[in-house]
């Protein structure tokens, strides 16, 4: 498979449309957004549950989440930043939804451009919990996931770069320059087009794992009476499940015990030790920034700067670790 490039994505759906034309139009393909979730490591979707959204087994659209509507508010900031940053205006793409000229299930949406001919994406990370920097960011580069994306983007898109504005917890505004690379788009294009090949064009159902249990329940939510046999793989899952089961109540009751001996004695003291080892932490941590009322305050400004967060913040928290014995 080739991923020479050509110009000229074609135009799926315009900035006309509502959310419900996006999100059906985003069906019909892989978007940028799918990419780590078929490949695997997509800590809030499962390769099984993608499946099951294309494959119109399940509803795709399930609301945002806290996060993802900080992120959608907080983009029009974010894209003022970045034209501030990269010293050129920023706009929103011509259309909403594109797609590759010629593979049409490969979409990407990106959330704008800029005059360099680069494409712009705005980031948010670690806001809905806002306890210091989140995994995988530093001011110097961002997750793994979202710089495939950003591939993606630039194979669908043909263009050159992508410019990353992101506002993550503990590291203020960043800016970030993914540039295309056309060995590292060849590999995640062919990876991306075998599991499309497999589980949708011949739907072949991905295995499910432990992080499917919610998606299937809404999936199959009232039985039907009838009697399945589930072979020799459903009485080893039964076997494994009374064995687990039985390990999880005890050990959660006793894990909880010990927590409240190891609080009692720590008390107000922060560390605790036994012949100068240290056993445990009870740690204190600032309250969260609640970043809704920081997208309400700066939702007006233009250009503005972060206001000071810790008039922002929500009462302080503690959190017990146990050390590993040394």
């Amino acid at each position: 498979m080739s991923t020479a490039t050509i110009a000229g994505p074609r135009p799926i759906v315009g900035w006309d449309a509502d959310d419900r034309d996006w999100h059906a139009a985003r069906l019909a393909g892989i978007g940028a957004s799918d990419v780590t979730t078929a490949l695997g490591f997509n800590q809030w979707q499962t390769p099984w549950q993608l499946w099951a959204t294309k494959t119109g087994r399940r509803s795709g659209d399930t609301g945002m989440s806290t996060a993802a509507q900080l992120g959608h508010d907080l983009e029009p900031w974010l894209l003022q930043q970045a034209a501030a940053r990269i010293g050129k205006p920023v706009r929103h793409t011509r259309h909403r939804l594109y797609a590759h000229p010629e593979h049409p299930w490969r979409l990407c949406s990106p959330d704008g451009e800029s005059a360099d001919g680069g494409l712009v994406e705005a980031k948010t990370a670690g806001l809905a919990g806002g306890y210091g920097v989140p995994y995988g960011w530093t001011d110097t580069r961002i997750p793994l996931a979202y710089e495939l994306q950003c591939r993606w983007q630039l194979h669908v898109m043909n263009r050159p770069v992508v410019h990353v504005v992101a506002l993550a917890a503990g590291l203020g505004v960043c800016m970030y320059r993914i540039e295309r690379d056309m060995a590292t788009e060849h590999e995640l294009v062919t990876q991306v087009d075998a599991w499309w090949q497999r589980h949708i064009v011949q739907d072949v159902e991905p295995a499910a794992g432990a992080a499917d249990n919610t998606a299937l329940a809404e999936l199959y939510p009232k039985p039907d009476g009838q009697t399945v046999d589930i072979g020799l793989d459903g009485f080893d899952a039964c076997l494994r499940y009374r064995d687990a089961a039985g390990r999880e109540k005890t050990a959660k009751t006793e894990k909880d015990q010990a927590a409240a001996a190891i609080k009692a004695l720590l008390g107000t003291s922060e560390y605790g030790c036994m012949d100068g080892h240290l056993l445990c932490v009870w740690t204190g941590r600032d309250g969260a920034v609640d970043w809704r009322r920081v997208a309400e305050h700066i939702s007006d400004t233009t250009g503005n700067p972060l206001p000071d967060l810790d008039l922002f913040r929500r009462n302080p928290t503690r959190s017990l670790t146990v050390k590993e014995p040394s």
